[in-house]
């Protein structure tokens, strides 16, 4: 909600339930970078525009990739980020549109 939670990100968490992930809701669209700082697990990273239209994306992304930062090739105004794997079923090329189904509070463990 704040820019101070979305670096935190989900930057020392031990780990993401299976079939949740962590949206991050931007005020504008932009190149949104995302880093792996005090990450314990790798992670998917998606990024959509303002109508949930997908623009790029990163798989498998492990911890020992900080300090290195990973932006999208063009402005986003939602970023997902997953479970590695978690939506491996969908063919998630640019240009998808995705539909936010469940949305809740996220509560770091």
């Amino acid at each position: 909600k704040t820019d101070q939670e979305r670096e935190i990100g989900l930057s020392g968490t031990s780990q993401l339930p299976v079939g949740e992930g962590l949206l991050f809701d931007f005020a504008w669209p932009g190149k949104y970078g995302i880093w792996m700082k005090d990450m314990k697990f790798p992670i998917d990273i998606f990024w959509f525009d303002s109508h949930f239209k997908l623009v790029d994306k990163e798989f498998s992304v492990n911890p020992d990739t900080y300090p290195n930062v990973f932006y999208p090739a063009s402005e986003a105004s939602y970023v997902l980020e997953t479970r590695v794997g978690e939506l491996s079923g969908m063919s998630l090329t640019e240009g998808l549109t995705g539909v936010l189904t469940d949305v809740k509070d996220y509560d770091k463990k």
